[in-house]
């Protein structure tokens, strides 16, 4: 972490230059969402990835991929048109691996050792941003999104900030619908997010400007479906129970799949158990997290 000292006189060299705001979703599912505020995608820490212009036919970004395995690629939005094609040499020819006639960005898996490069088409026209790298690359998607202020005290039982990602291309809603697959399997557990302030004079500093780091207290896509709201906050400490677990009669206490494979979608009852051990487990009830001979309340230890 940087000394009160270093901010001041980074900040007094590049002060002027523009800040971006990043946002980074950290999925439980092990993906992670990194969105860019800006109409371009960036990459930040800028480290093995190579960025660059298209602006004429015969322009291109190249990169060496030095082992196999993921290679990253974007190509982005602008006053485009035509074609930009994705090549890996072969001796002394370029063979194509793809081609792309709109924004893209993926990561391509299983790509073997190489020289690679994004090259604008005889039919291209116009200007876009070209970048190419591992799959380690820290790609920030261009992506529109917008902030409420922090609301806390009366209206709010603790801090929280709403974030609203518009649903560009669909690609938020499709982080969105894999992060509800994975929790009806394996229950609620709430993602880490992000908010960075980066310098973009400052690209290959990986330690942002500013960060403020988050929970997701609910994520939701309004209909029609064109943004998706994230409700922020910070770990509600005051409100944790501790010690964690609770024995109660009617009340399970089971959190993880591995104590119950059912725990994703049991309302943690003892009749909710019942029902499992009569319709889909039988001598479910038997492992049932509760205590139905102790008296009423609960017991924590």
């Amino acid at each position: 972490m940087a000394t009160l000292a270093q901010i001041i006189e980074r900040n007094r060299r590049h002060g002027g230059s523009p800040y971006l705001l990043f946002l980074e979703v950290g999925l439980p599912t092990g993906r992670t969402m990194r969105f860019a505020r800006d109409p371009q995608s960036w990459v930040w820490p800028l480290t093995d990835a190579q960025v660059g212009d298209l602006a004429q036919p015969g322009d291109e970004v190249a990169f060496v991929l030095p082992e196999a395995g993921g290679l990253t690629f974007s190509v982005g939005d602008g006053d485009w048109s035509g074609s930009v094609a994705l090549e890996r040499a072969e001796g002394e020819a370029w063979f194509e691996v793809a081609v792309f006639h709109r924004r893209s960005e993926d990561t391509l898996q299983g790509q073997p050792a190489g020289s690679y490069r994004l090259v604008a088409r005889s039919d291209f026209g116009g200007k876009v941003r070209a970048i190419l790298g591992p799959e380690t690359t820290r790609l920030w998607q261009a992506m529109n999104f917008e902030h409420e202020d922090w609301a806390e005290g009366e209206g709010a039982r603790r801090g929280t900030l709403t974030l609203t990602v518009f649903n560009a291309g669909g690609v938020p809603q499709k982080y969105v619908e894999e992060l509800e697959d994975w929790r009806k399997q394996h229950g609620r557990v709430s993602c880490k997010v992000r908010v960075l302030v980066v310098n973009t004079a400052l690209l290959d500093d990986p330690e942002p400007t500013h960060e403020l780091a988050l929970v997701d207290l609910g994520i939701s896509i309004p209909a029609p479906g064109d943004k998706v709201h994230f409700t922020l906050g910070t770990l509600n400490t005051m409100g944790r129970m501790v010690p964690r677990r609770r024995i109660m009669r009617d009340y399970c206490s089971w959190l993880r799949p591995d104590e119950c494979p059912h725990v994703a979608a049991c309302r943690h009852t003892a009749t909710n158990c019942k029902l499992i051990d009569q319709t889909l487990d039988p001598g479910r009830f038997e492992r049932f997290g509760g205590f139905p001979f102790i008296g009423k309340g609960a017991l924590f230890g």
